[in-house]
């Protein structure tokens, strides 16, 4: 049976945060995939403010948004351009966490024909850069069991299986299919990396005029895991219709400047299939 959505988040700027920063006019940002509130302020200071239920059965949002800031903070210390946190807080109905605006602009926004090439090098580069991170000193792993992955995935009505690639699929039939693609070419040992966890286009921000890498965001579920996660993300995202200024073949130009042109096919399909039900 379809597991649905329930107990949206916040349809409003919590109070406390209005009460806070009464010269800010709020505006909200329709989407999202953290399935938290989102919206843009604007005034005195440009900051983006997340909001999810602190309790109930969508709480595990308000957990999301305080992995969120330890992970940028852990960024930001190693000089990698993550957005500062400004505030995170609760008061005990809503949670919330307030980040510092970066500037920059997404990969996934419009780019000018003959940019995109160099676009998506710097994308590239920016998993590059995360994947030079030491793995060592990375307190954060992304390394979960399927069963442990798809339940928390599933709870709350966090996942939704009457969409996506998979329409209709019980949560048990998406575990025997990501069971069969993680078997199908044997064992094999992860390449561990620090990785993104989310490493599509409208998370890399880019400086317009140099495409220096300005801003890594949505980083909630950073840490140790296979570089393949962050690899099919990647390409999934630069092949959706919606990336396809950035040219049909902008995957491969990814892959090649990446470095591995040809990874692994079956460790790319069971990542893109453990993302399915997000």
């Amino acid at each position: 049976m379809p597991i649905t959505r329930s107990a949206q988040p916040p349809v409003d700027v919590p109070a406390p945060i209005r009460r806070r920063h009464p010269a800010l006019t709020w505006e909200p940002v329709p989407i999202t995939g953290s399935g938290a509130g989102v919206w843009r302020a604007r005034g005195p200071a440009e900051l983006y403010l997340k909001a999810a239920p602190a309790t109930g059965p969508r709480a595990e949002l308000a957990a999301g948004l305080a992995a969120e800031a330890a992970r940028a903070s852990w960024l930001r210390g190693l000089g990698v351009p993550a957005a500062e946190v400004v505030e995170l807080d609760s008061d005990g109905v809503v949670s919330w966490l307030i980040s510092r605006e970066l500037p920059g602009r997404s990969v996934a926004e419009p780019w000018p024909e003959h940019r995109a090439a160099a676009v998506v090098d710097a994308f590239a580069d920016a998993a590059l850069l995360l994947h030079a991170l030491p793995v060592r000193e990375c307190p954060f792993d992304h390394r979960l069991p399927i069963a442990v992955a798809l339940t928390e995935r599933s709870a709350g009505g966090l996942a939704d299986l009457s969409v996506g690639a998979v329409p209709g699929w019980s949560p048990s039939r998406l575990l025997d299919e990501l069971d069969r693609v993680r078997t199908s070419s044997g064992p094999v040992e992860p390449d561990l990396v620090v990785c993104h966890g989310d490493l599509c286009c409208p998370n890399v921000l880019l400086d317009p005029e140099t495409l220096d890498l300005v801003g890594i965001v949505d980083v909630g579920a950073l840490g140790v895991d296979d570089r393949h996660q962050d690899l099919a993300l990647a390409t999934r995202s630069l092949a959706d219709p919606r990336n396809r200024h950035l040219g049909p073949g902008a995957p491969d130009r990814f892959l090649r400047r990446y470095g591995i042109p040809e990874p692994d096919p079956h460790r790319l399909s069971f990542f893109r299939l453990l993302d399915e039900p997000v």
